[in-house]
């Protein structure tokens, strides 16, 4: 047990020793670094050409920058304008969903009308459309009355 001790103190030991190297090494490179700008001249002069030769470099991100701005502004109009555009075909489409039935009516109704001399494509009122068919059944009439106003052509 006392060897399994010595060793935990001598391995610590060692690792102390090593951080102490690792801040020694540390504190060299920093006592260099903060002794460096003594002179404020040389600083003031660094941060001045410093912001010279990055005045180049920012008139060109400027003028990236501004090329973008336009490639958005046009993107952005292409976009209202898509926008708009489906807005008026979901508004077309709605109203087309809504009235998504038969524009005809059957053959059977066209022929039935025909032989009362009302043509079928013609919009029909409900007096005239209850005399000629007067001799069909209730179903019948009904079932009549129905396609043509599914069709819109009878008025009510």
């Amino acid at each position: 047990m006392e060897l399994n001790v010595t060793e935990t103190l001598q391995a610590l030991q060692n690792a102390m020793a090593e951080v102490l190297t690792a801040v020694r090494a540390l504190e060299s490179r920093l006592i260099p670094a903060e002794a460096a700008p003594t002179d404020a001249a040389e600083g003031e002069v660094a941060k001045i050409t410093a912001s010279v030769e990055g005045g180049t470099g920012s008139l060109a991100q400027h003028s990236v920058a501004l090329a973008l701005e336009e490639r958005a502004a046009g993107v952005e109009q292409r976009l209202k304008a898509a926008e708009s555009a489906l807005a008026s075909l979901e508004a077309s489409s709605n109203t087309t969903k809504s009235l998504g039935v038969r524009k005809t009516l059957p053959v059977a109704t066209v022929q039935l009308l025909a032989k009362q001399g009302i043509e079928g494509g013609d919009i029909v009122d409900v007096k005239s459309l209850d005399a000629a068919l007067a001799g069909l059944s209730v179903e019948h009439r009904i079932a009549v009355k129905s396609q043509m106003l599914r069709t819109g052509t009878l008025t009510p």
